[in-house]
């Protein structure tokens, strides 16, 4: 049986003799941090007369077997000729392949890492662990497009490395190529002795003492506001990207065939795509990390799904890898010990065992094997069942007493006081004009009444204050609450000592809002000018206008036939306003004194419309919305009276009219703010059974190579 042997394709290529000795290498790496990714690979030269790998296609299957055990599969990159018949071989582990692949990524909602993953793999087999596949995500992934011939950019990697640092865990790569999201074993895998280490290559680095670490928690919140995406001509199928993600995609002059957050794939044509941003909110979580340390923060921002749920438990781990200063780094005979193992290994100079986690392991293939080891001293990786996971929630409303449940050590408490109410909508302008009388004349013309102004919409109700904070209560701690009043207390905390915010507070885990300012009332319609219709408010639509109207009479006095007249230009319909039309004019203008002395009354129907309350606040916290603004009432032409012909000599003359008096509509009352709350997030403690784990049929669920899996 050979030592060492090569496969390409399933078939034997290289054995011992045929593999240069030192050039093989095989690289394991983990990052004990969780924070980036990188493939193990295979380096090795091989003597061979069959030219056929020159023909290789890149991500052909290379396998290495030690001692006929498979140690792994690995997908071609490169391969170098480096002789008649020698070739180098470079080779990545499976997680190689998401270098060149892309993924769409999108705003996460509380997808599981059970849908995620899978997505972002595409073709390239993975497992879940259990503990980790129910998890819930929340943030943003970037579209992710890497050169697919060098695989430069930002690529399918990358956004599974956000994944596996939100959530703690580690990947890891079976001997049969199969990708594993795992977590790393807490406990001693291996024992490395004095013998087994080269003390010429012995040396041990510490690094700076870090203060503290920072970490940014993210949140994306839709908005409203619409951004440009694309204008011009667009091919069938073509793919536009955005920078930032989007919501509510909308296109003109072609049709949207696909799209998510951060893409679009549209028809052809030629026209514009414009969509809706989001508001993205960050905030800061800092952990201490050495006391006393002169200041060495090591800020983590751009890790786009640490959210509430998550952010604690991101700032606890990381903090603790920084607690670990000391890094081994050694020649070893390899043993069971990998990439990500917890060792007892011979500290070189405290001529001691020491506990330590392989960071990575250089293994030279030859036929004595010998393993260029990073460890860092004391580093033990953490377990999903201690994470501090937020994945409880509950809202407290009215007045009582909460008790931190047992297990659960972090708690989150976002307080939010009373939203304030609305205040009323204005009334519209009204059009009064009171009658007038012209003495000593056989005609007159009385002024038009101009339409009144739509009253404008009363103010929204601020929201209530936010005050969030984070602690970590003793188990069975009671915190009485108090969530009736203006302001809302938990404990010593009240909503008081925070600020009101005009987006307000929203809940990523429910994508709900609280405490967000109420809308501005909608000012009501003006009155329509002479002959016009009043000004509509939405859906609510202004009063007709109406044309010029006139009246005559005759009457004989003395044996001459007299005529008296009268005339308005016309009438304005009413203004609406939200909730109510406004009102048509059907304006008149008839005779109420006839004779020397004419008097006319003119009336018209064209009242501004009342406007509607505002809003109620509708989730806890929320403003009241501002009362509507009523309608203006509408115009008057002016009004023309006279008689003809002249009055005898010493006869009393007058032309008067009557007056108009159109009333604005009434402003709505404001709308009520709504109570407050606490909205609690805390780790709810799972039981962990220990055991064999069983498949679903009932059966010893096994590993590649056939044994039973325990927990």
């Amino acid at each position: 049986m050979a030592v060492n042997e090569i496969r390409y394709k399933g078939v034997s290529y290289a054995t011992d003799d045929d593999i240069k000795v030192p050039s093989g290498i095989l690289y394991e790496v983990k990052a004990l941090r969780s924070d980036s990714l990188e493939a193990n690979s295979l380096t090795v030269t091989v003597f061979s007369n069959n030219k056929a790998i020159m023909g290789f296609a890149k991500n052909d299957k290379v396998e290495y077997f030690r001692n006929g055990r498979r140690v792994g599969v690995y997908y071609l990159q490169t391969v170098e000729r480096v002789g008649s018949a020698a070739y180098t071989l470079s080779a990545l582990s499976a997680l190689g392949r998401l270098i060149t692949m892309r993924h769409v990524g999108g705003i996460y909602t509380g997808q599981t890492v059970a849908e995620v993953v899978p997505q972002i793999c595409g073709p390239v087999a993975v497992m879940i662990e259990s503990v980790y596949a129910s998890r819930k995500l929340y943030g943003y992934l970037p579209y992710s497009n890497p050169d697919t011939r060098t695989g430069n950019g930002r690529s399918a990697r990358d956004n599974l490395s956000q994944v596996l640092f939100a959530i703690g865990a580690s990947l890891g790569t079976d001997e049969n190529g199969v990708m594993r999201v795992e977590k790393l074993w807490d406990g001693v895998s291996a024992t490395v002795t004095a013998d087994q280490i080269s003390e010429d290559s012995c040396s041990t680095v510490y690094e700076t003492p870090v203060s503290a670490v920072e970490i940014t928690e993210h949140q994306w919140v839709p908005n409203t506001q619409t951004v440009s995406l694309f204008e011009g001509a667009a091919e069938e199928g073509a793919l536009i990207t955005f920078d930032e993600p989007v919501h509510d995609l909308t296109a003109q002059g072609f049709s949207i065939l696909e799209s998510g957050a951060n893409y679009a794939v549209v028809s052809a044509g030629t026209g514009t795509l414009t969509g809706q941003s989001y508001t993205h909110l960050t905030r800061i979580v800092r952990r201490t990390v050495t006391e006393g340390a002169e200041e060495n923060v090591v800020p983590i921002t751009e890790a786009t799904l640490v959210s509430l749920t998550n952010s604690v438990d991101v700032a606890n781990r990381m903090a603790d890898y920084y607690r670990h200063r000391e890094t081994i780094q050694v020649d070893v005979e390899p043993g069971a010990e990998h990439a990500g193992s917890v060792v007892r290994i011979f500290h070189p100079w405290d001529k001691e065992m020491v506990q330590a986690c392989v960071e990575s392991r250089e293994t030279v293939i030859s036929g004595i094997l010998s393993s260029q080891t990073r460890a860092l001293v004391g580093f033990v990786p953490p377990q999903p069942d201690t994470a501090e996971y937020l994945d409880e929630r509950v809202i407290l409303t009215d007045a009582g007493t909460w008790t931190m449940p047992d297990g659960a050590v972090t708690l989150r408490a976002v307080l939010i006081g009373k939203g304030s109410d609305g205040t009323a909508g204005n009334p519209g302008g009204s059009n009064m004009l009171s009658g007038s009388t012209r003495p000593n004349t056989s005609s007159a013309t009385f002024s038009a009444g101009a339409a009144g102004k739509g009253g404008s919409g009363g103010t929204g109700g601020d929201g209530g204050k936010i005050n969030i904070i984070t602690l970590e209560p003793e188990a069975g701690q009671t915190f009485a609450y108090d969530t009736t009043g203006d302001e809302v207390t938990f404990g010593t905390y009240s909503s008081a000592d925070g600020a009101a915010s005009e987006a307000g507070y929203f809940d990523s885990t429910t994508l709900e809002y609280f405490g967000r300012k109420g809308a501005d009332g909608v000012s009501g319609g003006d009155g329509g000018a002479v002959g016009a219709s009043g000004k509509s408010v939405g859906d609510y639509f202004g009063g007709h206008g109406t044309e010029s109207k006139s009246i005559q009479d005759k009457w004989t006095a003395s044996g001459t036939t007299y005529t008296d007249r009268g005339s308005i230009q016309g009438f304005g319909g009413g203004g609406a306003a939200k909730g109510q039309n406004g009102l048509s004019a059907n304006g008149y203008i008839r005779f109420q004194a006839f004779g020397f002395t004419p008097n006319v009354k003119v009336n018209s129907h064209a009242d501004g419309a009342s406007g509607s309350a505002g809003d109620d606040g509708a989730n806890y916290g929320d403003g009241g919305g501002g009362g509507n603004g009523g309608g203006g009432a509408g115009a008057t032409g002016s009004v023309s009276v006279s008689f003809t012909p002249s009055a005898p000599s010493g006869e009393r003359t007058q032309c008067s009219w009557s007056g108009v008096w159109l009333q604005g509509g009434s402003g709505g009352a404001g709308g009520a703010g709504k109570k407050g709350c606490v909205i609690l997030y805390y780790r709810k403690p799972k039981p962990v059974q220990s055991g064999a784990l069983r498949t679903s049929d009932g059966r010893d669920m096994l590993d590649a190579l056939d044994r039973r899996m325990i927990v």
